[in-house]
């Protein structure tokens, strides 16, 4: 087979970052998560295509700017191009299964999935007779699809995105189309507060750099913007 695994990503030092983690925490701090998150995401990605061959790794950036920075020097990347999130996910789509059996995309905030828990759910799909794969996290958005079948543009652009009702109403649409596989739920990290996840998960299975990752996130002490 021949899979692409597509990490959704923006180029790090390019632009500021303006979320509600910068908000709630720092905006320097929210620069070195997304950094941390960045690359551990891609080392989950590189470890499953190092036991997978079938795998190739793409990185789809934001900006354009960013397909000629040396971060990216020696990966495989694509421009997201224009529009909402449903548009560049149509556009892409589109593109890599015309060459590929499976493509799934997969977004650099939930890397603190063990790999070997990411690698059973793809393999699972792909062995299975699932049109699509969807992966929830709780704040009700996806941090992973997987699709072997065509989806229309219509599904992509009609789903609101970064909102809690993001994975049922995908999930829904695909539903239209063919089967949906639901796997292991994530958490995600919005605001200062969901830091606090990272104590609940086990650090037993994970790579050195979600173990980096998991330390900045439990152990960073932030000032009081109120005092």
């Amino acid at each position: 087979m021949n899979i692409a695994f597509v990490i959704l990503a923006r180029t790090p030092g390019l632009k500021p970052i303006r979320n509600r983690l910068s908000r709630t925490t720092s905006k320097d701090f929210a620069e070195d998560f997304y950094l941390h998150s960045l690359e551990a995401t891609a080392d989950m990605a590189k470890e499953i295509a190092r036991v997978n061959p079938d795998f190739k790794i793409y990185f789809a950036l934001e900006e354009k700017e960013g397909l000629k920075a040396s971060y990216w020097q020696g990966q495989e990347v694509l421009l997201q191009g224009d529009g909402g999130l449903g548009d560049k996910l149509d556009r892409l789509y589109k593109k890599l299964l015309k060459d590929h059996d499976a493509v799934f995309f997969m977004m650099p905030n939930t890397a603190q999935m063990a790999p070997n828990v990411l690698e059973f759910d793809l393999l699972n799909f792909l062995t299975s007779d699932y049109d699509y794969l969807l992966g929830k996290t709780d704040k009700g958005d996806f941090y992973l699809f997987g699709g072997s079948k065509p989806v229309s543009f219509t599904t992509w652009i009609d789903v609101p995105y970064n909102c809690a009702i993001t994975f049922d109403e995908l999930d829904r649409a695909l539903s239209k189309s063919g089967t949906v596989l639901h796997i292991s739920e994530s958490f995600g990290i919005l605001e200062k507060s969901d830091l606090q996840n990272f104590n609940h998960i086990s650090s037993e299975e994970l790579l050195d750099s979600q173990l980096k990752l998991r330390d900045l996130a439990l152990n960073t002490t932030f000032q009081d913007r109120f005092m």
